[in-house]
């Protein structure tokens, strides 16, 4: 994946989560992305973006879920953000509810009005 396209994701995921009342900044650091803050608790968030859907498997996407340049098993963030660029829409999910190599997830998750509740999920873990 190129830098732009993880860009892009960083920026789309930003942006749905101010859209649903969270404010969030973009960080880059060695383990995530984003912060987040509700009320309550800031939450460290690692963005994973497909630029279009998996060519295998044309109903899902594929995320490899893996992390830096020694592709470690993501360890330094709370939820991880995947997000369908092509539709410019993101699904949400607990660290702990993550593959450690690889997800697909499927398109028809990625609909309206899942973005807030898959965030509501993703934090209540």
């Amino acid at each position: 994946m190129s830098a732009r396209i993880g860009r892009a994701g960083d920026y789309l995921v930003a942006s749905a989560l101010e859209l649903i009342g969270v404010q969030v900044a973009v960080v880059r650091a060695d383990d995530f992305d984003l912060v987040a803050w509700t009320p309550a608790e800031a939450y460290r968030i690692e963005v994973k973006t497909a630029g279009k859907r998996s060519k295998q498997k044309t109903n899902q996407y594929h995320f490899d879920t893996r992390s830096g340049r020694t592709r470690r098993p993501m360890s330094g963030c709370d939820v991880v953000a995947f997000c369908a660029l092509d539709i410019r829409m993101v699904v949400f999910r607990a660290l702990a509810a993550v593959p450690t190599t690889s997800t697909l997830v499927p398109a028809q998750s990625f609909s309206v009005g899942y973005e807030l509740d898959s965030w509501q999920a993703a934090i209540r873990i």
